[in-house]
């Protein structure tokens, strides 16, 4: 089965005269069924559902139907259509993403997503990965987010690529979870032979400059007299990440 370029496949309208009934879409509960049930298909570059391609119809439903993460890109746009599961991903831009252009819904982390999804379209093939990085404004911020992905190509009868469907699982919460018990693990391991209390400051640091992403810089102050309670003000012993500034003060 041979598979269309991705530049065909950008410029090929989604709607191609498929007489599937999608009726069956639309039936029962959840968020995200109400929803298409009540979107403007007329006004939407990939026409009624009806007229879609049988594959993408069926993709549709695969993900309505489903409890795992999925979202479906189709159409000359890369059209966003997902689940109730998948709603978490997309946070505050949900439930404005839903039918947007892909290149608007992930628009910060776009130049990321689009070579996975064009990869598919263009050759066919998956593309898989754990622990994918992201980096995506969901709730007004940047986020430091990780995921299990899987892009699938929408195969149609003549084998041509009408969409990717995409299966994620949010890893974030482990992946940082792991990363933060690494470095606690470090910390014990190799302070508990120091006993010189500057020597200590300056492996806390050490260890801290190998984890930017949980701790982007760090000050560690000492007390004199081997840090005897009452005994003066703190004095700046060591740090990670940018250099002390005038800002940043010797003595508290």
């Amino acid at each position: 089965m041979g598979s269309a370029s991705g530049e065909d496949i950008l410029a090929r309208p989604a709607a191609t005269g498929g007489t599937v009934d999608p009726a069956w879409l639309y039936e029962g509960g959840g968020e995200m069924r109400a929803r298409l049930r009540a979107f403007d298909w007329a006004n939407s570059p990939l026409g009624q559902p009806g007229q879609w391609p049988p594959d993408l119809v069926n993709a549709l439903g695969q993900l309505l139907s489903s409890r795992a993460q999925i979202v479906l890109f189709c159409g000359p746009e890369l059209n966003c259509f997902y689940n109730d599961a998948y709603t978490p991903v997309l946070g505050a831009k949900h439930p404005a993403a839903l039918g947007r252009p892909a290149r608007e819904v992930f628009a910060e982390l776009w130049d990321v997503l689009s070579p996975l999804i064009e990869g598919v379209l263009r050759t066919g093939e998956a593309f898989w990965a754990t622990d994918h990085p992201f980096t995506v404004i969901r709730h007004g911020y940047p986020e430091e987010t990780y995921f299990d992905v899987s892009y699938d190509p929408v195969r149609g009868a003549s084998g041509t690529v009408d969409g990717v469907l995409g299966i994620v699982s949010d890893t974030t919460g482990r992946v940082v979870g792991e990363r933060r018990l690494r470095l606690l693990g470090q910390l014990g391991s190799r302070l508990a032979d120091v006993t010189d209390a500057a020597a200590l400051a300056r492996e806390v640091a050490r260890v801290l400059a190998d984890e930017p992403a949980d701790v982007p810089f760090a000050r560690v102050y000492l007390q004199p007299d081997n840090g005897r309670a009452g005994a003066g003000p703190l004095a700046l012993a060591a740090w990670s990440g940018p250099a002390p500034a005038d800002a940043v003060p010797a003595v508290v």
